[in-house]
Formats: C-alpha cells, structure tokens, sequence
C-alpha cells in the first residue's frame, strides 16, 4: 500500500506537467513575473523610485526566468489548445523563436552581472537592450492585448 502511495505521489505531478493548459498557465505566470521585475527595474531607471540597491535583486530574477524559456511553449500548447497570447509563429518558426529567447537569456545574465557593479549608466543601457528585446519577440510572437 505504501508503495502505491508513493508512486501516486510521484506520477500524479508528472501527469499534470503533461497537460496543456498546466503548462500555459505555468507560462503564463512566468511571464507575468517577468513583466513585474521590468516594471519593478523601470521605475528604477527612469528615476521614479530611489531603489537602486535592489536592482540585483529583479535582476538576477529575470535572468533565472528566461532560463530554459523556450520550452515553455511545447507543440500542443498554442492558441489552438486553449487560451493564449502565443502566436502560432512561435511553433511556425521555431528556430527563430528559439534565437529570440537564447538571446533574452543572454541580455538578462549580462543585465544580472551589471547590478553588481558601480555603473548605473551602462546597467540603465542594458536594461533598456532588455526592454528592446522582450519587445521584438513580442512583436514577433505574442498577440496583442
């Protein structure tokens, strides 16, 4: 019995990883979080808040969330599965979506190593080749609210 409930406990999350809408929503939040550490480091720089000795911390956010960010839009989970922003380019040009997010991930982890440095200025550059790259994915594959 034991041994039953334990393999209960294993594959019912497995199963549930499985399911489209899961994962959409797993996405969705993911990028909602994204969206709120942007924010967060926008109002930073453009000097609305004087917040700067927490820009480490949204930083180095946004660098482990676009980690791995592709594969959050597995085939199956597109606009014709259930609700979603994704457009069907995403999966379409997969190779061109891939470069988008490997680059996010790259612009992020320099953005990351920047807060811990001593040069508000080129961390306010890199922030802002972020916010330029987000947008161009989005521009590419994400339909508008």
């Amino acid at each position: 019995m034991r041994r039953l409930f334990a393999l209960i406990l294993i594959a019912v999350p497995l199963l549930a990883a499985d399911r489209p809408e899961a994962t959409i929503k797993y996405r969705q939040t993911t990028m909602r979080a994204m969206a709120a550490h942007m924010s967060l480091l926008s109002q930073v720089v453009k000097k609305q808040v004087g917040r700067r000795g927490r820009i480490g911390v949204d930083a180095e956010a946004l660098r482990g969330l676009s980690i791995g960010l592709a594969d959050l839009f597995p085939k199956g989970t597109g606009p014709e599965t259930a609700r979603t922003a994704a457009k069907p380019e995403i999966w379409q040009r997969r190779s061109d979506f891939e470069i988008a997010a490997t680059k996010l991930q790259r612009e992020t982890a320099y953005l990351s190593q920047l807060a811990r440095g001593n040069d508000p200025a080129a961390f306010d550059a890199q922030f802002e080749a972020v916010n330029a790259t987000c947008n161009s994915c989005h521009d590419q594959f994400r339909e508008r609210d």
